[in-house]
């Protein structure tokens, strides 16, 4: 019985010992995978997939106006301080845009000045436009971008306001082959009394226009009386309408529009 319990407890002592040489040969193994798995910070960046404004901060380029709000024919002067934040020296591209809210339209397109940067340099660019008569009130965007090598490596934008220009004025000609112009066409009868509306949200236009016949010498004034003329369409052919429109405080607006007189409607067969 002695022999037997011993063997019992060294039988017992043995599958300790074995369990505990796995137990710490698991964990070796998983931290020698965790170590050579884990990532330097070095590594993270230069694995990580970077974007303009996280490798050139905007804190790096304080963009600034003179001023606010703009009347026609002021000058708006804009102002950039540049630092370049690299041990190394950098040869940049600096590109100003002056452009509508929404960005469809521009006053002033890519104007572009280079720089040669030492590290920590800091650099005055400075760019200008005027307010035309013709740019229509309202917010405008100021554009700065700072390119390298092709890549567009810093954006900032500032918004000012412009007042006291022209508005743009919207209008459409219409021809009609009723006066209060209800169905619209391109396409009339000989003789037959044709009404050219000028379509507009804005009341009291000064409206003047011309009309061209199919026989090219003959150019005729037309008459508007509340938006709306009137002809007699008695030649066949194509015709021309040109009409300018104007209304202070805003844009004059030249229009055009064609339309065709025919003898009779064809039969279709």
């Amino acid at each position: 019985m002695p022999n037997k319990k011993i063997f019992i407890i060294l039988s017992i002592l043995l599958i300790v010992v074995s369990v505990t040489f796995i137990a710490v040969d698991f964990m070796n193994k998983e931290k020698t995978e965790k170590t050579s798995t884990a990532e330097t910070p070095i590594q993270k960046l230069e694995e990580k997939e970077i974007k303009p404004q996280e490798i050139f901060s905007i804190k790096e380029v304080i963009l600034s106006t003179d001023k606010q709000t703009y009347n026609p024919n002021e000058e708006i002067k804009i102002t950039a301080i540049i630092k370049n934040p690299f041990p190394e020296a950098k040869k940049w591209q600096v590109v100003y845009y002056f452009m509508s809210e929404d960005e469809k339209s521009f006053s002033a397109l890519g104007q572009v000045k280079e720089l040669e940067m030492k590290p920590g340099q800091t650099e005055k660019v400075e760019f200008s436009s005027k307010v035309e008569q013709n740019l229509s009130p309202g917010d405008y965007k100021i554009k700065l971008k700072v390119i390298e090598q092709d890549q567009e490596i810093c954006i900032k934008t500032k918004m000012i306001k412009i007042q006291g220009t022209d508005k743009i004025l919207s209008a459409e000609i219409q021809t009609c082959e009723d006066i209060n112009c209800q169905t619209e066409k391109s396409v009339f009868l000989q003789n037959e009394t044709i009404y050219l509306k000028v379509n507009s949200e804005v009341s009291d236009l000064d409206i003047n226009g011309t009309i061209k016949y199919p026989n090219q010498n003959e150019i005729q004034n037309l008459n508007f009386e509340n938006n709306i003329a009137q002809i007699s369409a008695n030649q066949i052919g194509s015709y021309k309408i040109v009409v300018n429109i104007k209304k202070d405080a805003y844009q004059s607006l030249i229009r055009q529009k064609d339309f065709a007189v025919i003898k009779e409607i064809p039969e279709i067969k």
